[in-house]
């Protein structure tokens, strides 16, 4: 049970970790586009 658990959470700090970076990268394109329209 506490192998599952711990597999449970560090699949779950995986997914966050991806949503950071997903955010992370959207982020960096739009001000990028910002930056060429001015």
């Amino acid at each position: 049970d506490i192998v599952c658990v711990s597999c449970v959470i560090e699949s779950e700090i995986q997914a966050w970790i991806d949503r950071k970076s997903v955010k992370k990268l959207v982020k960096s394109l739009l001000s990028e586009d910002e930056e060429e329209v001015k």
